[in-house]
């Protein structure tokens, strides 16, 4: 390129010369500048983890091109670390309770930063726009929508304990590593991974030749170049959109990224039920609790792997637990041993709304031993196609709220509607410990239910009808061990649109002693995610990558902010020696809130659900109660 078309930028008050105008702005911050706290996690425009302020105004920097840059005012995260002004803000979104892989973060405070300097005091709704292009995988949206609350001084709340001193980068690592894709290590090669078109298709025929000759490439496999002999999982036959078929490793990521194009695929499809192993997705409540679903994941997947000797080091986004480790020393090739091999994550497992690929682990350690260099393998739509004992990519959202609670949480309304009882007082004569039914009793006058409750009997003609909903962890068994989770919810259902409108909730979190901002983050998140698995979240199967290049089998649409509910936090200590973890924490609050949801729905329509999301294609209640 001729030194005249080159452009000059001016990134964090300091001019950066010649950029090339057709290179994206995350690329020329991440690689040619080293500014890590820019993340590059969807590429899709998707997640907003990418977002910087061009001009003083939020802009997607892997949407954008350098040459639209030009000669305007480029400010990432770092050049927010450095100003005086911008610490209140970065402090109130750094907590030490976070857990978090905190890829996200950035792109919130640059869009929080964007409002509060047009809006220094802005209300919750005005956040919520604010904040709604960005997407949280780990913890709910209320921790960033209260972060800008704490950041504009009205108001202080636990879940950001105060902060005075100034942001640092121990304090908040915007410059270091929190995702795969921030990994620098000398001699680091990039691997990725082509993924089937089709959902249920046999692979006639792949031409690589061309790809192996493209600039930078070290190597092309397919599954049947004979030094494979299957480690790398890659499929002749495949059975979800997404399927690795093949892996290219060069010298830099752009270099694989133009080498895989120029792969040429012949497939020829096949009926999905006649593939072998193919498990079509449904919205049974059954696939919620083994896992068949998958969401617009931003950033996971993905390995980095370095041998030394005869020792292999792992990196995964995710720290992976003692089943994840034994299944990929099950699973794994020769050389891959348990004793000769350090796995560790970026983040911890209880950060977790997101899943581990045992696959991309084994696939950068083959590669890294193969090779002699280190590899990294990155994320890619076939990520999660062996997390568990399924087939098609699968991220486990919430194992409580599936069939099992699902149907439970029903049942104990169920069983109230047939003795005449308010639903509250018929849990309240089942529950024998003191404390647990004095916290209940708390809840439910904090959220108003006597004042709501209707009573079973209501009128069935209006369009638009109001319920309320009541569900706890362990129905039937909420003294044990005097904890318990409840969540209180109401809701207005538009009965000839389908449509769900969430008002109120209180969440009831009993337990043993542990910090309370830790507890409300973790009611938080459950609540988010109770909402999203009932309300929000739908997945629906595709039978070709191009309409779905994100998430590779589904199109879903995650949780925003603008889904983020009202909610008022009850955290009561039990006296119990046991404490809850957070992830268990999350998980009955997201299991007490789906069970919530659905009695609420029952309680306004006369109709019990039969699926989740409750969503309005199939809540059209044709046959009125």
């Amino acid at each position: 390129m001729a030194e005249q078309d080159k452009v000059d930028l001016w990134i964090n008050g300091e001019p950066v010369s010649g950029c090339a105008p057709s290179s994206l702005i995350v690329d020329v911050l991440r690689d040619d500048l080293g500014l890590l706290g820019t993340k590059k996690s969807c590429e899709t425009g998707a997640c907003g983890a990418c977002t910087v302020l061009l001009d003083g105004c939020p802009v997607l920097s892997c949407r954008t091109f350098a040459g639209s840059a030009s000669q305007r005012a480029l400010t990432t995260i770092e050049g927010l670390v450095q100003d005086p002004e911008s610490r209140r803000l970065i402090a109130s979104f750094t907590s030490p309770d976070l857990p978090g892989c905190r890829d996200c973060t950035s792109g919130f405070i640059i869009s929080a930063k964007a409002l509060l300097q047009v809006d220094p005091a802005p209300d919750v709704t005005e956040i919520k726009r604010a904040l709604a292009g960005h997407t949280c995988r780990c913890v709910g949206h209320e921790f960033f929508i209260e972060a800008v609350l704490k950041a504009s001084g009205q108001t202080q709340t636990d879940s950001v304990p105060p902060q005075t001193d100034p942001p640092t980068e121990e304090r908040f690592p915007c410059a270091q590593a929190t995702s795969i894709r921030d990994i620098r290590l000398p001699r680091l090669a990039e691997a990725v991974v082509l993924g089937s078109r089709f959902a249920a298709a046999t692979i006639v025929a792949i031409d690589a030749q061309a790809a192996r000759l493209a600039p930078g490439v070290i190597a092309v496999l397919t599954a049947t170049d004979a030094d494979v002999d299957g480690a790398l999982r890659l499929a002749t036959t495949t059975t979800y959109v997404g399927e690795p078929i093949a892996v290219v490793i060069a010298d830099s990521h752009q270099q694989a990224t133009r080498a895989l194009s120029r792969i040429e695929v012949a497939y020829e499809t096949i009926a999905p039920a006649a593939a072998p192993g193919h498990r079509a997705p449904t919205r049974d409540p059954l696939d919620m609790a083994s896992g068949q679903t998958t969401r617009a994941l931003a950033g996971s997947g993905g390995a980095v792997a370095s041998w030394r000797e005869d020792r292999a080091s792992l990196l995964t986004n995710v720290t992976p637990t003692d089943a994840e480790r034994s299944a990929l020393f099950a699973a794994a090739g020769p050389g891959l041993a348990e004793g000769r091999t350090e796995w560790t994550g970026l983040a911890p497992a209880s950060a977790a709304r997101r899943g581990l690929s045992r696959d991309d682990a084994i696939r950068a350690a083959l590669l890294s031993k193969t090779l002699g260099r280190p590899v990294r393998v990155h994320p890619h739509a076939g990520s999660f196609g062996n997390t568990g004992n399924s087939s098609p990519p699968s991220v486990h959202i919430d194992h409580d709220a599936g069939a099992t609670a699902f149907s439970r949480h029903q049942s104990m309304d169920a069983a109230a509607r047939q003795r005449g009882m308010d639903p509250l007082a018929f849990r309240l004569q089942q529950i024998k410990d003191p404390v647990v039914a004095n916290g209940l009793t708390r809840a439910a006058t904090a959220f108003g239910w006597t004042e709501k409750w209707r009573g079973w009997a209501h009128d069935d003609i209006e369009r638009r009808r109001p319920g309320i909903g009541l569900a706890l962890t362990n129905e039937g068994t909420a003294d044990a061990e005097g904890s318990t989770i409840a969540v209180f919810v109401d809701v207005d259902v538009d009965t000839e649109l389908g449509t769900i409108s969430l008002g109120d909730c209180t969440v009831l979190v009993i337990t043993g002693s542990a910090p309370s901002s830790l507890l409300r983050l973790a009611a938080q998140t459950g609540l988010a995610l109770g909402v999203e698995t009932a309300l929000v979240q739908d997945a629906v199967a595709v039978d070709d990558l191009d309409a779905a290049p994100a998430t590779g089998h589904f199109l879903s649409r995650s949780m925003s902010t603008l889904d983020s509910p009202r909610a008022a936090y009850i955290l009561r200590d039990s006296g119990a020696e046991a404490e809850f973890s957070f992830e268990t924490v999350v998980r009955a609050v997201a299991s007490a809130t789906v069970g919530a949801l659905v009695n609420a729905v029952r309680d306004a329509t006369g109709v019990s659900p039969s699926a989740l999301p409750m969503t309005a294609d199939r809540l059209r209640w044709r046959n009125r109660p």
